[in-house]
């Protein structure tokens, strides 16, 4: 695998902003270019282009891809490999990946009034890490699963009867060709490459699938086939199908499943009206879905506004977010608040905001989306816990703002909540892990060789380096160096 994220990261440092100027992603190079050929008489000239960019990408992350050939190519389209396309007047276009898998991109244009194309094979796979309460995972680059920390209810996923706190990863039983984690409070599920869903951990209201019984090994979750991508909340696990529909399974208060219904359900049920869903994202009581439109719809409780619709009134039925019919290319939640990364590399949040989850410089909670302060280069997004967040920045850099009681900001400090985006102490960093319902606050984060780093609350060893410690205020290696898929 191409481990030149670093250079794409530097090279794209005004990726949204600027992204005629930039020279597009970094990972694989493309091939080679070559000068238009003349069929001969009679024939019409081609030009071959070649595509620079990410040839292995993260999903949820923005990425910028190049066309290129002896001249620049005019009006580009592209075909993404995975059902969806689109056009660029320059020869650069920005595209987040939604979907794990292969995919053989193929580019079309105009080069000096030759008809030119080219194609890029790229490889993506969805979030690596994820963090639970008291856990972590994360997917290796055999496409196994480790995991670390807690395992009061089974959550290492080892098959041993709820084992002792492990400080360093464990091999989880049974799981290969994984591509997407993802974790709950007290429980985890992987998407595997052939579309089923695993599960295991705690399962009191059926979050891990099947039954209410916890469970020390993953299981494949009754119910779903052809799964494309994965959103685990607290006690909520939901899947995307191929064709666009949502599924949810797990606890069910205030609608957090959205059927209609506040019943628990051990088996997945559709989420009403959605049907062009890419992503998920479920956090305490409220769940959000982003359209292959860049839409992002909200529904479950909504006592601080969560839900994004300027009221504080809860419904059971996705319903879009103020001013967000659009224009939004990821999404991520904390336990009452939810931020959405923008196609120009902004961040807008809403909803509980009384520690500075919002972002905006104030500490009130807001029921219609607000700017984060001075971020213009994401290009990806996770909670860091549940009332902290943090930005991806295009130079490998993170921002993070919200609460801060173990140090999950990674800024060297404890105690003091950031109301407007601080630099955690890290750099080149290629991916962010999920963590949603990481109530105690930590945050782990991929490095572009493919170690891992983990720095907050540890008191259960989710920080993976093998150190009793209760609190890292930087970022600690994960216990066993380059490990995971990168």
């Amino acid at each position: 695998m191409h481990n030149d994220f670093k250079t794409r990261f530097a090279v794209c440092a005004a990726v949204v902003s600027l992204l005629a100027a930039c020279g597009g992603g970094g990972g694989g190079d493309g091939g080679t270019s070559a000068a238009p050929t003349d069929p001969g008489a009679g024939g019409t000239p081609s030009a071959t282009i070649t595509i620079t960019g990410a040839d292995h990408a993260f999903g949820g992350t923005r990425y910028v891809y190049t066309a290129n050939s002896t001249s620049t190519p005019a009006a580009v389209s592209w075909d993404w490999g995975d059902g969806s396309t689109s056009t660029s007047a320059g020869n650069t276009q920005a595209k987040t990946w939604h979907r794990a898998g292969a995919h053989a991109v193929a580019v079309s244009g105009t080069v000096g009034g030759a008809a030119g194309t080219g194609n890029l094979a790229v490889t993506t796979i969805g979030q690596v890490l994820a963090m639970g309460d008291s856990h972590t995972c994360g997917i290796k680059a055999d496409q196994t699963v480790l995991c670390w920390g807690s395992d009061a209810h089974g959550q290492l996923g080892n098959g041993a009867a709820v084992s002792a706190a492990q400080r360093t990863p464990v091999a989880v039983t049974g799981l290969t060709e994984v591509i997407q984690i993802a974790a709950g409070a007290e429980h985890a599920c992987a998407l595997r490459a052939d579309g089923t869903v695993w599960c295991w951990g705690r399962n009191q209201y059926g979050q891990a699938g099947n039954d209410t019984v916890d469970r020390a090994a993953p299981a494949a979750v009754a119910g779903v086939s052809g799964a494309v991508a994965l959103g685990v909340g607290t006690n909520t696990s939901c899947a995307i199908k191929s064709d666009g529909t949502a599924w949810c399974w797990g606890r069910n208060n205030d609608g957090v499943l959205g059927d209609g219904s506040s019943n628990n359900s051990a088996t997945p049920v559709a989420v009403a009206g959605l049907s062009d869903a890419v992503a998920i994202a479920p956090g305490y009581q409220q769940n959000c879905a982003l359209t292959a439109a860049g839409a992002v719809l909200c529904w479950g409780s909504n006592g601080f506004g969560q839900l994004g619709d300027g009221s504080t009134a809860a419904h059971v039925a996705p319903a879009t977010v103020t001013g967000l019919g659009s224009g939004v290319v990821a999404i991520a939640t904390g336990v009452w608040h939810v931020c959405a990364l923008k196609t120009d590399g902004g961040v807008a949040c809403w909803g509980h905001g009384s520690v500075g989850e919002i972002g905006n410089g104030a500490n009130l909670s807001q029921t219609t989306p607000q700017t984060v302060s001075g971020l213009t280069d994401a290009i990806a997004l996770v909670s860091t816990g549940g009332y902290s967040m943090c930005a991806l920045r295009a130079t490998g850099a993170l921002a993070c703002w919200g609460a801060n009681s173990y140090g999950e900001l990674g800024d060297g400090t404890s105690a003091v909540a950031r109301n407007t985006p601080v630099a955690a102490a890290v750099s080149g960093i290629v991916a962010l892990g999920s963590g949603s319902s990481n109530l105690n606050g930590h945050m782990c984060a991929l490095k572009d060789e493919g170690s891992a780093q983990c720095w907050g609350y540890g008191n259960a060893g989710q920080l993976g380096d093998g150190v009793t410690i209760d609190t890292a205020l930087v970022p600690v290696a994960v216990s066993g160096g380059t490990q995971f898929w990168h």
